[in-house]
């Protein structure tokens, strides 16, 4: 149980990091084509 806790910790970190990564290159491409 701590284990598969422990997995899906590290899957939302994941998650929320790709998706940080994604909005920043967005944001940066719509500052780019302003």
């Amino acid at each position: 149980k701590y284990y598969l806790a422990e997995v899906e910790y590290a899957n939302t970190v994941g998650f929320f990091t790709l998706y940080h990564q994604y909005h920043y290159h967005l944001s940066e491409y719509n500052d780019f084509g302003a």
